[in-house]
Order: C-alpha cells, then sequence, then structure tokens
C-alpha cells in the first residue's frame, strides 16, 4: 500500500480463511483492520493492481488475481481512489525492487 502524497508505504501479510472463495473485496476489507501507517488508514482502496499492472475490482474472485503464478506467495498493490493503474505502478516498483524488501518478502 503506498500514499501517493507522502510516499510512505506499508507491506501487509494477509491470511484469508477461505482462499480459494475469497474475492477482492475481502482483501480490501482485511486493508481498513490492518494498516497501521496514519496516512494510509485515510486511504481508500477501491481495486488491487498486479506486477503487471492488471486491476482486480471488489467484485473479482482473488483467485483470478492470483492465477498462472510461479510463486505460492504474490504481491497486490491496493489501488486507492484518484490514483490511476499506471500511477500506482511507477510508486510501487522502487519499493518492490528494493533488495532489502525482496529479502523481506522471501523471508516470509
Amino acid at each position: 500500500l503506498v500514499d501517493p502524497e507522502t510516499l510512505r508505504f506499508e507491506l501487509l501479510q494477509l491470511d484469508l480463511e477461505n482462499p480459494q472463495e475469497a474475492k477482492v473485496s475481502d482483501v480490501l476489507d482485511q486493508i481498513k483492520e490492518s494498516v497501521t501507517e496514519p496516512a494510509i488508514q485515510a486511504l481508500e482502496f477501491h481495486s488491487l493492481v498486479d506486477r503487471k499492472g492488471g486491476q482486480f475490482s471488489a467484485s473479482t474472485a482473488l483467485a483470478k488475481a492470483l492465477t498462472n503464478r510461479k510463486r505460492s506467495k504474490d504481491i497486490l498493490v491496493g489501488l486507492s481512489k484518484g490514483v490511476t493503474t499506471e500511477h500506482c505502478g511507477r510508486l510501487a516498483r522502487p519499493i518492490l525492487g528494493d533488495s532489502k524488501v525482496l529479502g523481506m518478502l522471501q523471508s516470509n
């Protein structure tokens, strides 16, 4: 999750009770409950974006957002209101490409 104004970010690892039946809205609901960064708490996330720029709305099955992945874990970026998919990608790319962040993600 990235705040486009302050550039503050937060990584969340979410566990879903039934990921095969989950929708993107289930992840969006968990974001509201889990985020701790005040600047990000104020944002309203309406969809998720994958590494390739694919956008998945709240009504989309989460399995669709995670199909054809070689990894058992993947990263989806929350898309907040007023931010385009392209801008979201530009904001997230340096964070997700950082060696310390990559190391942390691989260790989980």
